[in-house]
């Protein structure tokens, strides 16, 4: 098993989700996406 840091983790990938993962990339931070069903899937 590897293990990977990042500096932010966002639960879910509705529209909230989504729309801070975008923020958090145009700030160039480290993050990672969690989601248990289909992405954008509500």
């Amino acid at each position: 098993m590897s293990v990977e840091r990042v500096g932010a983790v966002v639960i879910g990938a509705g529209q909230a989700g989504l729309a801070v993962s975008h923020e958090l990339r145009r700030l160039g931070r480290d993050h990672v996406v969690l989601e248990k069903g289909q992405l954008a899937d509500a």
